[in-house]
């Protein structure tokens, strides 16, 4: 699936967040949005996802509107953890928490739903673990099996790797290669530059400069492509 913004204006109060902003993230690619804390990482995530409501311009998936098909774009868009936003339940096992997640996106089978994402993201041992007992790289694993569990064809992925270690990392990245390989596509946000460059494109986002899309390698038909925000 690609999932694109066009013409993007978000307003915070009298700041200007995005003003004119459009991106495509095409099928099957990793994109990192790279900045810092205060970039607006995790509001393009939102947006992207459909929670965050712009003053003008749309968001699409495929030929589905996200802003206004909201139920479609559900079944279509997977957001993981989000503090706030998507959170996890401390008081709940890993299954529990994948299960809520299910119900939540519509899940025709949550039961069925669960067991493939704990079964496809290594999950099984830690499946009746409290969430907040588990280490942090089966956190991050929880992390995609909330994005996945209605089997979406775009994950978002807000910092999957921030509390790992460099092997832990690699860990993650080789459950990112295997969705590649079904032709997911994957935004994640970092504030990592080495976590940048391992994506197949990076959209800079340095606070209060222009946001700009980079190819790390070679896209094909896609080249590259800049967004002014």
């Amino acid at each position: 699936m690609v999932l694109s913004c066009h013409d993007i204006t978000v307003r915070d109060g009298r700041n200007t967040v995005f003003a004119g902003l459009s991106l495509t993230f095409p099928m099957g690619q990793v994109t990192g949005i790279y900045g810092g804390s205060a970039s607006g990482k995790t509001a393009l995530l939102l947006l992207l996802a459909g929670l965050l409501k712009p003053k003008s311009g749309e968001v699409r998936c495929d030929d589905v509107d996200v802003l206004k098909e909201g139920k479609k774009a559900n079944k279509m868009i997977g957001l993981g953890v989000v503090r706030d936003f998507n959170p996890l339940f401390y008081n709940l096992t890993v299954e529990e928490n994948l299960l809520f997640q299910a119900r939540a996106v519509g899940a025709r089978d949550p039961g069925d739903s669960v067991r493939k994402v704990l079964r496809r993201f290594s999950l099984q041992d830690v499946r009746d673990q409290m969430v907040d007992r588990v280490g942090a790289m089966e956190q991050a694993l929880v992390n995609l099996a909330v994005a996945g569990v209605g089997e979406p064809g775009v994950y978002l992925l807000d910092e999957p790797e921030l509390s790992l270690t460099a092997e832990e990392t690699g860990v993650l990245w080789q459950h990112l290669r295997r969705l590649q390989e079904r032709e997911v596509t994957v935004v994640l946000t970092t504030r990592r530059q080495e976590t940048a460059f391992r994506c197949d494109r990076i959209v800079a986002m340095p606070e209060g400069k222009a946001v700009s899309f980079h190819a790390v390698r070679s896209l094909g038909p896609y080249g590259t492509e800049t967004a002014l925000a």
